[in-house]
């Protein structure tokens, strides 16, 4: 894993100015008010939530379904946000947001960045954290406007100069579930949840210690995945997500923007851009083939991608109606993808052997598939298979 310089970042990924991306046409705001989107789900044949069929049962369901619910609940801890998303919501309950500081004539005891910085990252892992990286606050990725999806409200986000740094948190998630694809097993996660709590967490420290935090828990202040190649956690993979060298892209990010004076850490180069140029496997077996099998390029799709940015351009309308329209959980790229594996010694050497010597790639491609790894698992007996380990905290 080489580090780089914030400049040779820019030269990989970026080829013109980038304008501040607009929060009302990602496609988690678009449903609440796109009408051409609605038109192309109205009358798609929908899958029955539960059948008879292994992986699809009732038992599957609830599991995928449980922790989920409880997602937006969760959301509530962690005040203020500066597009207003849910104080409406606590308006209507009487709910009132903590007021946290230091108490009166209490004086911080760590005062270097230095100090700061290795005391936020213990915390944040303390807290449930599996990476933690930091990086100066890029203002390109913070959205420009916020679309609340309650009131139906678009207005310009506007965050304080005084924000000098972003926190980026990754929240792994277990490899054995993930091979069973296409079922609901293969979505069973709690990561979401624990990325939810532990920023809520983190973010409280924070101001105990009498510093300003803004919480982006629900993706909801600015871009998530070009933060945390900035904080050093991984590149960006083929599929449009986040390959970090432990987890591949099976995680969920978490960002904290803070006054906190810290010291940032530096982009990385784990050779996933020539990988995934020799790869493809996620574009071969997407089911919607949102995934691209062309080279990278900086012209923008559907209006949900962004303005030059070199990268593998992502059809998310594809996804996303094959995720909604048809309901069919997927994530079958994140199964696919040979950066999700467990962390044992065998895979950090190949791991090595992707960084360290590139030109190999296209056999590292079929060793892979001949070792039978990316192949889909039966899940006719998958209650004796399965041995869920407790997470660590």
């Amino acid at each position: 894993m080489k580090k780089i310089t914030l400049e040779q970042w820019e030269k990989e990924y970026i080829t013109g100015p980038v304008k501040q991306f607009d929060q009302k046409y990602t496609m988690g705001r678009r449903d609440a008010w796109d009408e051409t989107m609605w038109e192309r789900m109205r009358d798609l044949p929908a899958l029955p939530p539960v059948r008879d069929e292994d992986g699809w049962r009732l038992s599957n369901w609830a599991m995928r379904i449980g922790p989920r619910s409880i997602a937006a609940k969760l959301a509530f801890l962690n005040f203020p946000r500066p597009n207003g998303e849910y104080e409406d919501i606590m308006k209507v309950y009487g709910i009132e947001p903590p007021r946290m500081s230091p108490p009166e004539g209490a004086r911080l005891d760590i005062d270097e960045p230095a100090e700061l910085t290795e005391y936020i990252k213990k915390a944040a892992v303390h807290f449930g954290a599996n990476l933690v990286g930091i990086a100066p606050l890029d203002r390109r990725w913070i959205y420009s406007h916020s679309y609340n999806v309650n009131t139906k409200t678009h207005k310009a986000l506007d965050i304080s100069e005084e924000f000098k740094y972003v926190i980026v948190m990754a929240y792994g998630s277990g490899y054995e579930t993930r091979k069973y694809y296409p079922t609901y097993i293969n979505t069973w996660s709690v990561m979401g949840q624990r990325q939810i709590l532990g920023s809520s967490f983190l973010t409280s420290v924070i101001k105990c210690l009498g510093f300003q935090t803004i919480d982006s828990s629900f993706d909801d202040i600015g871009l998530a995945i070009p933060q945390a190649m900035q904080a050093g956690l991984g590149q960006l993979g083929r599929h449009s997500m986040l390959i970090t060298p432990r987890f591949g892209a099976n995680l969920r990010l978490g960002q904290i923007i803070t006054d906190m004076p810290l010291i940032p850490d530096r982009p990385v180069d784990l050779g996933i851009t020539e990988f995934c140029n020799a790869c493809k496997k996620c574009a071969k077996t997407c089911p919607s083939q949102s995934i691209s099998h062309e080279s990278r390029s900086t012209e923008p799709i559907t209006i949900s991608n962004v303005d030059n940015e070199l990268k593998w351009q992502f059809n998310a309308e594809k996804c996303h109606i094959n995720l909604y329209g048809y309901k069919r959980p997927c994530e079958i790229c994140i199964s696919v993808c040979p950066f999700t594996k467990p962390d044992t010694a065998f895979h950090r050497t190949a791991r090595w052997f992707v960084d360290h010597a590139r030109q190999a790639d296209p056999l590292y491609v079929k060793l892979d598939t001949l070792l039978g790894y990316g192949k889909p698992r039966k899940a006719d007996n998958f209650l004796e298979e399965w041995h869920p380990r407790p997470y660590d905290f």
